[in-house]
Order: structure tokens, then C-alpha cells, then sequence
């Protein structure tokens, strides 16, 4: 014998959606960002080189020359070792001094670009000999190094502590519709198959907090900064009075690159900063409907004997 079951009627609440679509968004930012890194960095390269010097030559002939990076000073000895009676030293392309045979030269000079030599009296053996050792000093400034340019960027949505943030969590960006005494305004459009249909015109404000890291070439992490961004946009939807907004971040993208580097500012980079969002927004209602229904209980479990 079976027990019937007694329906009653429910009177539940529910939401309506009037209408629904989906917007993107972009947003564009500028930032400059400061490194915390050392404004300058010494590097030092020493060097020992044999030379010979036609004594034919009419002019100096040059033993080391700074290519590329400047350096920022030098120290150098220079020996004599030929049996020219003289051997002119030229730093810069200026002449500098005389070297006796067996004797050395030594000096410091800054911002060294060359070192040239030259016989100038008796040079009896057609070459005059010697020895360079040379020790280079390079005082670089944060970005002098092309360190800047091999900086890496990733941003992403995140709370105001930097902390990464899940897109489709709902509390990731925060919104609040603007709106007027009056209420919402209703505009007119023209459908290309023909009639009218009427929108109501919303003011959505957006606002978030994004986290740019920046990373050394090898991957180490060099900053982190987070902000906060907002925009205002316009939302065209059938939403009536009585109707409220409810927005979600459907798709989220964020592209970083440098734009122009301070000159004022040699540790410091200028970020263009490209912000996409996609949002979901609906115009919902909540309405009382009624259904006749019973209260339900779950059946017994089946049990079967396997063969």
C-alpha cells in the first residue's frame, strides 16, 4: 500500500532577470616606478699586454683604447724594455711623458679613452719594446648597464596588500551605480529591423587594486607596487525601476611595457599599463511566485548480492 503524499503551496522568492549583457572595458595607466637597487655599481678589469712599436711609424701607435663602455678612470704602468733612447707616452691623444730604457711610468687617469706610445729618439733596433698593465675602473649608475631594459613585467588583480586576487571571485573589484534623483534615463533605439526599443542608461563605477611586479632578466624579483584604478562607464539595459545591477568579472587581462624612461630619474622606468575586463551585468528584480509541491525524503539504498 502506498502512503500519498500532501502537496501544499509555496510562496517563494525569486530573481527575475530583465535583461542581461556583457561589456568590456579597457582602462589605460601610467605609472613610474623607482627601483630600489643601488644608484651605482664599480666594476674593475686588469689587463697585461706586450707591445712592440715600429720606429718608422710617424705617429703614436696605440696600445689600448676603450671600446664601447667608458670607463670612469684608470691606472696604468708602462715599462720600457726597447734600447730606443726615448719612448713618448700619449693618454687621451696627448702627449703625456718620456720613458727612459728599463725605466716605468706610472699614473692614474680618469675617464681614460686611449694609450699610445712612440719612439722618439735614437731607435737603432727598428722596434721599441714594453709592457702595459693596466687596471680599469668602471663606476656604473643604475640603467647605464641596459639593466632597465632587460626587466620582465606580469600584473594582475589583486587587494590593497598586493595579494593575488581569483578573477571570478565576486568581491574582486567593487561596483556601484551612480544614480540621479530622477532616477534612471531612458534612451531610444532604433532597431535595423524596424520599431523603437527603449534602454535605460546606467552610470557603472568600477574600481579595483592592481599589482605590477618587475623582474630581473634571471628572475628575480626586483619591485613590487599596487595601486588602485576606477572607471566610470555607461550601461545601455532594460532595467526598469524596481531593478537592480548585478555585475560579475567574467574575463580579466592586463598588458605592461615601457613607455618613456625619466631622465630625471636614472633608476626610474615610465609603465604603460593596459587594463581589459569583461564584465556581466544583469538588471534583476525579485518576484514571489507560487508552487505546489510536497516535502521530499530520500529512498532506502538498494542493495544487490554481485554473482
Amino acid at each position: 500500500m502506498t502512503n500519498e503524499i500532501e502537496e501544499k503551496s509555496h510562496c517563494i522568492n525569486i530573481p527575475v532577470v530583465y535583461d542581461w549583457v556583457n561589456q568590456s572595458e579597457k582602462i589605460e595607466l601610467c605609472k613610474d616606478i623607482c627601483f630600489p637597487i643601488p644608484s651605482k655599481k664599480k666594476i674593475e678589469d686588469c689587463l697585461c699586454i706586450n707591445f712592440k712599436s715600429n720606429c718608422a711609424n710617424n705617429g703614436p701607435s696605440v696600445i689600448w683604447k676603450s671600446i664601447g663602455m667608458k670607463p670612469s678612470a684608470a691606472t696604468f704602468s708602462i715599462t720600457h724594455s726597447g734600447t730606443c733612447e726615448l719612448l713618448d707616452i700619449y693618454v687621451n691623444e696627448e702627449r703625456m711623458t718620456s720613458v727612459l730604457p728599463g725605466h716605468t711610468f706610472n699614473a692614474t687617469v680618469a675617464a681614460l679613452h686611449t694609450i699610445a706610445v712612440q719612439c722618439s729618439q735614437n731607435c737603432s733596433g727598428g722596434e721599441c719594446f714594453g709592457k702595459l698593465n693596466i687596471k680599469v675602473h668602471f663606476l656604473l649608475k643604475c640603467g647605464e648597464d641596459g639593466s632597465l631594459d632587460n626587466k620582465s613585467f606580469i600584473c594582475f588583480l589583486s587587494d590593497k596588500d598586493g595579494n593575488q586576487q581569483d578573477v571570478h571571485d565576486t568581491n574582486v573589484l567593487s561596483y556601484k551605480e551612480l544614480c540621479k534623483k530622477s532616477g534612471r534615463d531612458t534612451i531610444p533605439f532604433h532597431l535595423p529591423e524596424g520599431g523603437n526599443l527603449t534602454l535605460y542608461k546606467s552610470d557603472l563605477e568600477v574600481k579595483g587594486y592592481l599589482t605590477l611586479k618587475v623582474f630581473e632578466d634571471d628572475g628575480t624579483l626586483c619591485t613590487k607596487v599596487t595601486f588602485p584604478f576606477s572607471c566610470l562607464t555607461p550601461i545601455y539595459l532594460y532595467a526598469p525601476d524596481g531593478t537592480n545591477l548585478k555585475v560579475q568579472l567574467s574575463d580579466f587581462s592586463c598588458e605592461s611595457f615601457v613607455s618613456i624612461s625619466r631622465k630625471n630619474c636614472s633608476h626610474c622606468l615610465t609603465i604603460n599599463i593596459c587594463i581589459h575586463l569583461c564584465l556581466s551585468i544583469q538588471s534583476i528584480a525579485y518576484s514571489k511566485v507560487t508552487v505546489t509541491g510536497a516535502a521530499c525524503k530520500p529512498r532506502l539504498e538498494s542493495r544487490f548480492n554481485c554473482k
